[in-house]
């Protein structure tokens, strides 16, 4: 990666973050911050996109390393990595429940706190993941940790992605 483009990668997510601080402290920018965090906007919507993204990208990484003769934990890691960050795009926007204008089935809308169709809503579990970020997180930064070391580096982020690691702990 080059100077230029590890610099952006780093700069980023602290300029995200920046600007949702700025719109969210100020009263004129407030509501517009708000409608931007908001289900099926923006936010969300690019969330949607890029786990997907991610996802797809890493189930062909799964095909690219059989094909260089990579190890199976290389091949394992970026299937389970690839299928989770699917399943991760599905739920945040209900499956395309909204989208697509179909209702869960019943014992899912009957469980689910927002009658969607998705898992991460179903009573008990419903505003109890932070957990999962912070693991995402910091699953990250040990990641990039090793990556420094020279561990594992087939399946170890880029140093470069340490503050989005960070900011998502």
């Amino acid at each position: 990666m080059s100077p230029a483009a590890r610099q952006v990668v780093q700069v980023t997510p602290l300029a995200l973050l920046g600007v949702f601080v700025v719109l969210l402290a100020l009263p004129v920018t407030r509501d517009t911050g708000k409608w931007l965090l908001t289900e099926n906007r923006p936010v969300e919507l690019a969330t949607f996109v890029f786990l997907l993204a991610a996802g797809l990208i890493s189930l062909w990484l799964v095909v690219v390393a059989r094909r260089r003769g990579g190890s199976l934990l290389t091949q394992l890691f970026y299937a389970a990595f690839g299928i989770a960050l699917v399943l991760v795009s599905g739920e945040e926007v209900a499956w395309g429940q909204y989208w697509l204008g179909f209702e869960p089935p019943a014992l899912l809308a009957e469980l689910n706190v927002k009658g969607e169709a998705t898992v991460h809503n179903i009573e008990g579990l419903n505003g109890r993941t932070e957990i999962l970020r912070v693991l995402y997180g910091v699953g990250g930064l040990v990641g990039v940790w090793l990556h420094r070391r020279g561990s594992l580096l087939a399946i170890t982020p880029p140093t470069a992605l340490w503050p989005w690691f960070a900011i998502i702990t």
